[in-house]
């Protein structure tokens, strides 16, 4: 079993668009173990994982839409926990 050091979350709010500072930051992530959060999926969302990912080049499967609502139900809370457990540990190859 390989243990992998160190993931990054980058948190984009998916009721804004994409920018050229997130862009900026993704370029320096490059070659990292990145997830990409979409917050904010209660709200009118302008950002898609599809977009995201065609637009990064980031695996669909790293990139987990969010949504913490003050007064609603909550999403995707267990699979970003799934998904940074799946960064930490691998099988071999």
């Amino acid at each position: 079993m390989e243990i992998r050091r160190e993931v990054f979350l980058f948190v984009l709010d998916s009721s804004e668009e994409f920018s050229v500072e997130d862009a900026q930051i993704l370029e320096n992530l490059k070659g990292k173990n990145v997830i990409i959060v979409l917050n904010k999926q209660d709200k009118k969302t302008v950002l898609s994982s599809s977009y995201i990912s065609e637009k990064t080049g980031i695996m669909p499967e790293d990139i987990i839409p969010l949504a913490l609502p003050k007064d609603g139900e909550q999403s995707g809370i267990s699979a970003l926990e799934d998904r940074i457990c799946n960064k930490f540990v691998s099988a071999p190859s």
